[in-house]
C-alpha cells in the first residue's frame, strides 16, 4: 500500500520519499515528472472550405447555361427560331454544367463528411490514445512497453497518380524485451495533418523520455 508520506515513480513505479528529487531505483527526475495530460483534436475543416468555394464556380456556369439557352429558345426577339444544332449544344452544355454540378455537390458532402468527423490524439504520464475516422481506436498504457520505434515510409512513386496520390506513413511501433506488442500507422496528412503528425512525434519523444523509455526515430 502507498503511503500518504511517499512518493511513486511514475516511470518505473517504485515509492520514494515524498522528499526525494530523484528516484532511488531508476534516477528519473521526480519533480518533472508530474502528472500531465495533453489532448490534441484536429480536422480538415478549412482545406474543405476551399471546395465549397470552388463549388460556387461550376453552380453559376450550370444557371448561366440553363438561362441562356432558355432565353436563345424562347426570346420574342430572335428573329429565327433556333436550329437542331444550337438545340444540340445548349442540351450538351447544360449536361456537362449539370453533371459538374452534381459532382462538385457529392464530393463537397462526402469531403466534409469526412474532415468533421473527430481526431484525437490524447498522451498523459498513464497512456496513450489515439482515434481516427476508419480505423479502430488505439490505446496502450506505458507499463506493457519499453520503447517506441517510429519509422517513416512512403508508397511508390511509380503507382502514384492522381487518383492514388503518394502518401507518406509513421508506423508507430511499441516494444517490450524487443518484441512488437502493439502498433499503429499514421497517414501523414490524412490521419491527422502534417504539422499535427510532427506535435505527436514530439510529444512521444518528451514523453518517452520523461518516463524512461527508450525513443527511436527512423526516416
Amino acid at each position: 500500500m502507498e503511503l500518504e508520506s511517499s512518493k511513486k515513480c511514475l516511470a518505473c513505479g517504485a515509492l520514494n520519499k515524498a522528499g526525494n528529487t530523484f528516484c532511488t531505483t531508476c534516477g528519473i527526475n521526480l519533480l518533472e515528472n508530474n502528472p500531465k495530460r495533453i489532448e490534441i483534436q484536429d480536422s480538415f475543416v478549412r482545406p474543405v472550405k476551399i471546395i465549397k468555394y470552388l463549388f460556387v464556380i461550376p453552380s453559376f456556369l450550370f444557371m448561366s447555361y440553363i438561362f441562356l439557352g432558355g432565353l436563345i429558345t424562347i426570346s420574342p426577339f430572335s428573329r429565327e427560331a433556333p436550329t437542331s444544332s444550337q438545340l444540340q449544344s445548349i442540351f450538351i452544355l447544360g449536361l456537362i454544367s449539370g453533371g459538374t454540378f452534381i459532382g462538385f455537390f457529392v464530393l463537397y458532402k462526402f469531403l466534409y463528411k469526412l474532415a468533421t468527423k473527430p481526431r484525437n490524439f490524447f498522451i498523459s504520464n498513464e497512456i496513450i490514445k489515439i482515434s481516427v475516422p476508419k480505423k479502430p481506436k488505439f490505446e496502450i498504457i506505458w507499463d506493457e512497453f519499453d520503447k517506441i520505434e517510429i519509422k517513416k515510409h512512403a508508397s511508390s512513386r511509380l503507382t502514384a497518380n492522381i487518383f492514388s496520390p503518394r502518401v507518406s506513413y509513421n508506423d508507430l511501433n511499441f516494444v517490450k524485451d524487443n518484441t512488437l506488442v502493439h502498433a499503429f500507422t499514421l497517414k501523414l496528412g490524412w490521419d491527422f495533418r502534417f504539422k499535427t503528425c510532427r506535435k505527436i512525434r514530439k510529444l512521444l519523444k518528451e514523453f518517452s523520455h520523461k518516463l524512461n523509455k527508450e525513443y527511436i526515430y527512423l526516416k
